[in-house]
């Protein structure tokens, strides 16, 4: 269709996919009525869900497992999170700040220095969010997460 850019190619085009649409949606609805069709009081509730929402899922293009950095391709993860921060660094740098911004930032950071003191009441939440903490916590609190799941502790529930 594109190659051509011819019109009778494009209306046989969309033509096509309407039909293959069609076809889809079709097979989908059968698939769907077959497997209700075999539910009986006996049958799993986490299954018809695991069904339904694989059924209603959407496709969509998976993500690259290699990334590139200065023309180089990162391939193993441990390259990747270094790729991220350098990307996240650049674009968060105040090198992309406008003359003019540069300039009203200097002003509010030399003449008001006020604005950035932290004059906020000491409390036990604000002593137990500065400590500081070990390479080793950060591990073991990684290490016990689960993915997509951050957790409670019992007594904050």
């Amino acid at each position: 269709m594109n190659r051509t850019m011819n019109i009778n190619d494009c209306i046989e085009y969309r033509r096509l996919k309407s039909t293959a649409q069609r076809v889809i949606r079709s097979a989908a609805r059968g698939y769907w009525q077959r497997f209700c069709d075999r539910l009986t009081n006996q049958s799993r509730l986490t299954a018809v869900w695991n069904t339904a929402k694989k059924t209603n899922e959407t496709k969509s293009n998976p993500t690259p497992t290699s990334l590139f950095d200065k023309g180089n391709v990162v391939e193993f993860n441990k390259g990747k999170p270094e790729v991220f921060a350098r990307a996240f660094a650049n674009v968060s740098s105040s090198t992309n700040y406008s003359a003019e911004f540069h300039r009203h930032k200097n002003d509010i950071e030399q003449n008001h220095a006020n604005l950035f003191a932290n004059d906020a009441p000491v409390t036990e939440m604000s002593e137990h969010l500065n400590k500081e903490f070990a390479q080793l916590e950060l591990n073991l609190a990684i290490q016990q997460l689960k993915k997509n799941y951050a957790g409670r502790r019992p007594d904050h529930v």
